[in-house]
């Protein structure tokens, strides 16, 4: 009967080398797709994939669900004091420890500014209505933002129309 002999340390090594190097290859071929980055290595032309954005579809989905909740909180609680009050985004981080909310107000800065502090002062009761409402491990810290995009953009809109209607004029 023959005897096993015990295996050759240099067929030992070259096998775990082998293995070690293609899960490396396997784990940056993953990795690469994962992150959505361009690999520059000799690997495959499948292990490229485009570009996407980097904010996540989970991400998008509770931006939109603390949107979504905040605003109606607000008008359901606070019907008169949240008329001039809109609700324009919620950019949470990436780990969903904070979270910024943006909001824009009907009226000019002074009104703006009141509606703000209205806000910060109620900061308190609307996370913890975000922790009954939305089911996540951790509520965000909430920061309010006055978002004034609309002005500025209608701001654009006039001096657009007015450079139009210098061109049309002979």
């Amino acid at each position: 009967m023959p005897t096993r002999s015990a295996p050759d340390s240099n067929a030992v090594f070259a096998s775990t080398a082998t293995t070690a190097i293609s899960r490396a290859i396997a784990s940056s071929v993953t990795r690469s797709k994962r992150s959505g980055l361009r690999s520059d290595s000799s690997l495959t032309s499948w292990a490229t994939v485009p570009f996407r954005s980097a904010m996540s579809n989970r991400l998008l989905r509770v931006n939109e669900l603390m949107k979504r909740e905040i605003s109606a909180y607000l008008r359901k609680r606070y019907t008169s004091e949240s008329v001039a009050v809109t609700i324009t985004g919620v950019d949470v981080t990436g780990d969903l420890r904070e979270a910024k909310v943006y909001y824009a107000v009907a009226g000019d800065e002074a009104e703006a500014e009141r509606k703000g502090k209205w806000l910060r002062g109620k900061l308190r009761e609307i996370r913890e209505m975000v922790a009954k409402s939305v089911v996540m491990r951790h509520v965000p810290l909430l920061t309010f933002v006055h978002d004034n995009a609309a002005p500025r953009a209608l701001r654009i809109e006039q001096l657009l129309s007015e450079i139009d209607r210098k061109e049309k004029q002979p």
